[in-house]
């Protein structure tokens, strides 16, 4: 997030001449700041995917701290350090440790009693904010910054502000050794030269590292540093470059229309999520970097006009003040309302709110502490101090919760597991979530699902645990292989038997309670495929109309089921999402859906009985609701459930009639998660049921471990060493 200032300057003066660079206020870096922080707020709000905003906040912070260090080192030769560090501790730390105080204050009053997981895991992140390491934070101890738990994390968004810290450093290091190689006979030409060499090389480098690193390792790409530092880079050469590139007044208008338009549109063109920042970023630098060309040219007609005008420049001056207060909203109502989702009017209710609370501490805060530095050179020393020793106390209370929780977990968790005790052991305590135990038999399950039906029953504040069980268990990686020989297998060293999982991303979602079942002899092989029913049914990819996908599941389907016939596991469990009926490219539905999902099925099972091991059919988790809160229940009347869907229906007995055709063995799991009345309820006993509308959550997965058990010895009473250790 760019922090500088109305001082933000454009290099002019003669091509060639570097002692004639001179500064030069451009208000339309003001203005694509405000679209910058627009965009970034949309796609928290209503997008869901990224949108190339923090990409132009990047090259304006390059832009604007190249002018503001390595233009000054330049035209004098002198680099200014203390005066840089300090003039930038004055607009970065005020704000930031305002924020990050209200966020841990409201964080230890709210939650630290009544859900201290997640308490100690927002303090821990506050505590890495604070210290402006949020990115590596983000990288190395959770699922990285696209992670579908990032709700419940309000300091999450530091990781940008982090990076851009980082940047700063970076960049006063590089003007550093710069200075150190050119000490005796510098001139301006001398050192303009040197400085565009050297930034251009390690933009070329950081760019090449973005693209190679997204393609191995997105996630981690998109919070390194490294990967970021040629868009900063980008924005330094358009500052040193500037008096060169000038086009004609026409072209000018032109090409700052084009470009403005590629930073606003990439958000409505669709969904590059994993290609960010590598090719991706491509994208909205290079529009930004047409917006700042075409102004250049000082055409009447540009589109920086438009982003010069009162209003932008306006906003562009809350923007710092806006990113900092509009994602802890959206997390505070995500933590204590289950939001997941915001309406429009809801979502622009956010963003005044968030202005407004930016416009007062700009008034109240940024602008007096800034004047008190100009004034007081420690300034900026008491508010490093300040904000180290924020970070330093979070971090400790965060340690303090974090074994409050792990004592309370150990006097309650089982030490043995056994055929006459469910297998609680194995399943961890949930990140965020308390920790409640397995369901020990079907009964249970079932009254919890009767008196979690009504509103009353179901706590307030609750959020599903969005650690999908397909990517994440147990501190375990595990990834979807397109193949069998990559298939992703789970389970000790010394496990004797093998469990395989067949089917969909919803099939996968199943893990936890699968491994809880089979207990510790037992290893299990994920061998499902997101979209890939494990029947052999002809459907599209979720979301999308391309029969491309038709063959390519086919073939996957084929090599996972060679597999298993070669291998000969000692069970195969086979289970697929209700909404593949939804998808069928036959468009088939009613009786003539349950049809042809029945004769996939029953060509399924007819396959994998070759191997001549034990096959059960689960049914689906009927589908839910997303989310469910208290703003849900008062705005539309939602009592947090959905009715079970005519699609399960159809589904259900599709299978139940292939499984008796075969011989397989079918469990029917309606009862585990719908009422008898046939409400399907968005939370039972405490636990929210689903991740999203239909896989399951990694906490409930986990607490259907013992009912799972049950049902498999019930219909595959031959099984051995389920649930014992030898």
């Amino acid at each position: 997030m760019s922090v500088v200032g109305r001082e933000g300057a454009a290099a002019v003066g003669v091509p060639g001449d570097a002692s004639s660079f001179r500064a030069s206020y451009r208000p339309e870096l003001e203005g694509l700041r405000a679209v910058a922080i627009l965009l970034v707020a949309a796609s928290h709000l209503w997008w869901g995917r990224i949108s190339g905003g923090i990409d132009v906040f990047l090259v304006v912070s390059g832009y604007l701290i190249t002018v503001t260090l390595v233009i000054r080192w330049v035209r004098t030769g002198s680099i200014g350090a203390i005066r840089y560090l300090r003039s930038l501790g004055a607009r970065l730390i005020p704000a930031a440790l305002l924020v990050l105080s209200v966020i841990s204050i409201a964080t230890w009053l709210m939650l630290a009693e009544t859900r201290p997981s997640l308490a100690s895991d927002v303090l821990r992140s506050v505590g890495w904010s604070a210290l402006f390491g949020q990115n590596w934070y983000l990288a190395i101890a959770t699922d990285g910054y696209l992670s579908g738990d990032r709700l419940l994390n309000p300091a999450e968004h530091f990781w940008a502000l982090s990076m851009q810290v980082q940047f700063y450093v970076a960049w006063l290091l590089v003007v550093g050794v710069l200075a150190l190689g050119l000490r005796r006979g510098s001139t301006p030409q001398r050192r303009l030269r040197a400085a565009t060499t050297v930034i251009a090389g390690v933009t070329l480098a950081s760019w090449t590292w973005s693209v190679v690193e997204t393609l191995r390792d997105q996630p981690l790409a998109y919070l390194d540093t490294s990967a970021r530092i040629w868009e900063f880079g980008a924005g330094g050469l358009l500052a040193l470059l500037g008096a060169r590139l000038v086009p004609r007044a026409a072209w000018g208008a032109a090409i700052s229309w084009l470009g403005l338009g590629m930073v606003v549109g990439l958000g409505f063109i669709g969904d590059f999520d994993p290609w960010f920042p590598g090719l991706a970023s491509v994208w909205p630098v290079l529009g930004t970097a047409l917006v700042l060309i075409g102004a250049n040219s000082g055409s009447p007609l540009g589109a920086h006009r438009l982003l010069g005008s009162r209003p932008a420049v306006w906003l562009g001056g809350l923007a710092f003040g806006l990113y900092l207060w509009h994602w802890p909203v959206i997390s505070a109502l995500a933590i204590l309302q289950n939001r997941r989702s915001f309406s429009l009017e809801e979502g622009i209710t956010i963003v005044i709110a968030s202005l407004i609370a930016a416009w007062v501490m700009k008034r109240v805060l940024e602008q007096p502490w800034q004047r008190w530095g100009r004034r007081a050179p420690w300034a900026a020393i008491v508010a490093a101090v300040l904000i180290a020793a924020l970070g330093a106390g979070t971090l400790s209370a965060s340690d303090t919760l974090a074994l409050r929780v792990a004592t309370a977990s150990a006097a309650v968790s089982p030490t043995t597991t056994n055929v006459s005790s469910p297998p609680t052991a194995a399943v961890e305590e949930p990140r965020y979530l308390g920790a409640p135990g397995v369901f020990p038999d079907a009964a249970t399950l079932r009254a919890a699902v009767e008196t979690s039906t009504a509103w009353t029953a179901l706590p307030d504040g609750l959020l599903a645990d969005a650690d999908a069980a397909t990517t994440a268990y147990n501190g375990e990686e595990c990834v979807h292989g397109k193949t069998w020989a990559t298939a992703c297998v789970l389970g000790e060293a010394d496990a004797t038997r093998t469990a395989v999982i067949v089917g969909d991303s919803v099939a996968g979602s199943w893990l936890p309670a699968l491994r809880g079942a089979l207990g510790p002899d037992w290893r299990v092989v994920l061998a499902t495929n997101g979209a890939c029913p494990a029947a052999a049914a002809a459907a599209y990819y979720d979301g999308q109309t391309d029969p491309a996908w038709v063959p390519a599941c086919a073939a996957i389907r084929a090599d996972r089921n060679a597999g298993i016939v070669s291998t000969a596991p000692d069970l195969v469990v086979l289970t697929s999402s209700v909404r593949t009926l939804d998808r069928l490219l036959s468009g088939a539905s009613g009786d003539a859906a349950r049809e042809e999902w029945r004769r996939a099925m029953e060509e399924t099972l007819r396959q994998l009985s070759v191997a001549g091991v034990p096959l059960v059919a689960i049914a689906p988790p009927p589908l839910g609701v997303a989310a469910c809160g208290s703003a849900d229940f008062e705005s539309d009347g939602s009592r947090c459930e959905q009715r079970i869907t005519e699609q399960w229906r159809i589904q259900s007995a599709a299978e139940r009639a292939a499984a008796a055709a075969t011989g397989a063995a079918y469990i029917d799991t309606r009862g585990w998660f719908c009422s008898v009345a046939g409400e399907c309820p968005w939370a039972i006993d405490g636990s929210v049921v689903r991740v999203d509308t239909h896989h399951l959550t990694q906490e409930f997965s986990g607490r259907l471990a013992a009912v799972l058990r049950g049902a498999l010895l019930e219909v595959a009473p031959d099984l051995p060493d389920v649930g014992v250790r030898g």
